[in-house]
């Protein structure tokens, strides 16, 4: 046969396209040592390496498997980790998979949990009880763990995985010894999952809970805690949200999370956002002034104010696009680039009464979850973000199409459909207010043509304000 007169590894090495190395790799297969083939598992080219997998695969036994040193480079160990699960019934291969789950890199580590899970491999549930509270764990690798974890329990469905899931959860956002990274991701998770299906405020996550974490000693862990009692939104959280205020120098830069989610409707929140606001020099400032935009003040207000120099006007200005129109406000935008500011347009982005984005949109695992998530929009560059905020009607996925709904008792309600169990469909409308309707009681449901992200969402911002948003959503995560 020809192929037994072929020298592979050098006609590899030769070859000159991926297309024709693959082609040889796949050929290879009991004709060159396994050894070797090890070498393709770097290459850049996922062709590449899927054949030599296959030719891998073909090429050693579970004897040599079982006993073959790990890889240095995390690309390679991966690779090989697709290999042993394909001889997963082999007992000796089957205990690598602790040495697998016990990796540094998240890619091998994500091998080893859908084994695990898939193939319910039982007696890896207490590593991978211990991993999930004692490692750092974020995004894919945390949801796969706690999906491992339940396949192993039976698999539930529903409301029943739900429950176990925030079990979960506050078990390692009450553990002292979870990893900061892991508590941050738990936290955000936990948040979704009292939205996810019911919307409503899952009876794991309680303000007792949250009040602890924010006496963590790591301050990121005591941002995230801020936020979390930010959105939830509710005449409690909002109390707690006026005493960190209030104590905002024990809390220093993180107090800002507090700040934007006060409402100066309120009396006792807008004195607080008031004291902000004639203290020269505060770090809150910025958020304080977002916060104001719509205030109502009174004549003990405007004399406070102006006894520190400050006017309504000053606090409430007419950005440029009032006066301009859209294409010299896109351009003022653009020139301010250099000197916007990710963080000031974080702010912006969770302030409910002002950015007003994280009702609809999600950046990072918070957020409301009737928009696309923002998560990964750095990639689309500035101009297609300065085109969706100025312009969110011009392109709409079809997963946000907006739908009108008459009811057969006279209501009308336009919004996005977010969820839909058994008989009932709940729909978001603009204000991230939440509508469930049953299959039977609509009398006429018809798509709408127009965005549910309201246009002149930026009428309230500067140019500024807006250049600080799309350097919040620009940034690589």
């Amino acid at each position: 046969m020809v192929a037994d007169r072929i020298d592979f590894p050098r006609a590899i090495q030769a070859a000159l396209t991926p297309l024709e190395k693959a082609s040889l790799l796949r050929r290879c297969a009991g004709k060159v040592d396994p050894t070797l083939l090890l070498a393709f598992f770097r290459d850049s080219d996922p062709f590449v390496r899927q054949a030599a997998r296959h030719a891998f695969e073909n090429s050693v036994t579970a004897e040599t498997l079982a006993h073959l040193r790990l890889p240095e480079n995390a690309g390679q160990r991966a690779e090989l980790a697709l290999v042993m699960r394909k001889f997963s019934s082999d007992q000796r291969i089957r205990h690598r998979v602790s040495e697998l789950l016990a990796d540094n890199d998240p890619r091998v580590r994500f091998i080893a949990l859908r084994w695990i899970g898939e193939e319910k491999l039982a007696g890896f549930s207490q590593q991978l009880a211990t991993e999930i509270r004692t490692r750092p764990m974020t995004g894919r690798l945390f949801e796969s763990s706690l999906a491992a974890l339940d396949m192993l329990q039976e698999n539930r469905k529903g409301a029943e995985y739900e429950k176990r899931e925030a079990g979960i959860l506050v078990d390692i956002l009450k553990n002292g010894n979870s990893q900061v990274e892991t508590v941050i991701t738990a936290l955000r998770k936990l948040q979704a999952v009292s939205r996810r299906d019911s919307f409503q405020d899952h009876p794991a996550l309680k303000l007792e809970l949250l009040k602890r974490l924010l006496q963590h000693d790591n301050p990121e862990v005591v941002r995230e805690a801020i936020q979390t009692v930010r959105d939830l939104d509710s005449k409690e959280s909002r109390e707690v949200l006026l005493e960190i205020v209030l104590q905002r120098h024990q809390y220093g830069e993180a107090a800002n999370e507090a700040v934007i989610g006060l409402d100066p409707a309120d009396d006792q929140q807008r004195t607080a956002l008031l004291g902000i606001l004639t203290a020269p020099g505060s770090s809150w400032t910025v958020a304080a002034r977002q916060s104001v935009q719509q205030a109502t003040w009174n004549e003990d207000d405007r004399r406070a104010l102006q006894r520190q120099g400050l006017t309504l006007n000053s606090l409430t200005r007419a950005p440029v696009s009032r006066i301009f129109g859209g294409l010299l406000k896109a351009k003022g935008i653009v020139d301010r680039m250099a000197t916007a500011d990710a963080d000031r347009g974080r702010l912006i982005f969770y302030n409910r009464r002002f950015g007003q984005c994280a009702t609809c949109h999600q950046v990072d695992g918070r957020g409301g979850m009737i928009g696309p998530d923002l998560s990964h929009v750095s990639d689309n560059g500035v101009e297609r973000l300065l085109e969706s905020i100025l312009q969110p009607g011009k392109e709409i996925a079809p997963r946000y199409t907006s739908w009108m709904i008459q009811t057969y008792d006279g209501k009308t309600v336009t919004g996005v459909l977010v969820a839909e169990r058994g008989e009932v469909q709940t729909f978001a409308d603009a204000s991230g207010k939440l509508h469930k309707i049953r299959f039977d009681d609509i009398e006429e449901k018809k798509p709408v043509t127009a965005s549910i992200m309201p246009e002149g969402l930026t009428d309230r911002m500067t140019d500024q304000e807006v250049a600080d948003l799309i350097a919040f959503l620009s940034r690589k995560r």
